[in-house]
């Protein structure tokens, strides 16, 4: 029987050491720090998103409203309202709806911030579409108060602006001035980031031409990339 070998040296188990208290609280600091200085950005980033996808849509919903004009033979309007405020129903809004031509005898406008099924009180005024944007979201949807200037006549104190398709021509029933730099730059509307600082400027703008042509841009000083405005 041969020998037994002799056994290799045993290797001491490696000794795990943990963290401190204080080596923690500084790990912890740091972490703190790093997410404070984040936070804006990401918060930026989240409403720059909010500007595009509100502006795309706002893009789609006339586009959606002069082909609806000439689908069914109707004047099909897209009308734009604003109501401050901090709860879920106080924000942007605009309503796109079916109307007889005006002095047909139907209301031209609608209540954006009525409730559902009474938004629009005449029986020949459909509502087709209704979008809000509360203000939680921290974008608006405005049409500028130049272009409400140029209405001939002008609009009575609480009017609602809008846009209006003729359904044989597809084109925007205007109602307004005849000024050539009007017509130049269209019915514009803004998508606009309501927690821009001063110098700041993340727009997107939208306009209707005469023509009915749905134009979108993106305005001198906006950082949001894309065709830049005439």
């Amino acid at each position: 029987m041969s020998p037994a070998r002799p056994s290799a040296p045993a290797v001491p188990a490696r000794r795990l050491r943990g963290l401190s208290l204080i080596e923690l609280m500084v790990v912890v600091a740091v972490a703190v720090v790093i997410i404070g200085l984040a936070a804006p950005s990401f918060s930026d980033y989240i409403v720059t998103q909010r500007v595009r996808s509100v502006h795309a849509q706002l893009v789609t919903d006339l586009q959606f409203a002069r082909s609806e004009a000439a689908a069914r033979g109707r004047y099909v309007a897209v009308q734009f309202d604003h109501r401050p405020g901090d709860t879920e129903s106080d924000g942007s809004c605009y309503i796109v709806i079916t109307r007889n031509k005006p002095g047909g005898g139907n209301p031209r406008y609608c209540d954006c911030f009525g409730s559902e099924g009474a938004r629009c009180t005449h029986p020949e005024t459909t509502e087709l579409r209704r979008v809000l944007i509360p203000n939680r979201l921290q974008v608006s949807v405005r049409v500028d108060a130049p272009v409400l200037a140029a209405f001939t006549p002008p609009p009575s104190p609480g009017a609602i602006p809008g846009v209006n398709f003729d359904p044989a021509t597809g084109r925007y029933e205007q109602g307004v001035t005849d000024d050539p730099a009007w017509l130049d730059n269209g019915f514009p509307v803004y998508t606009r980031a309501v927690t821009d600082r001063e110098g700041e400027s993340r727009a997107l703008r939208v306009s209707v031409f005469g023509t009915g042509r749905v134009a979108p841009c993106t305005p001198a000083g906006s950082p949001l990339g894309g065709e830049a405005c005439p």
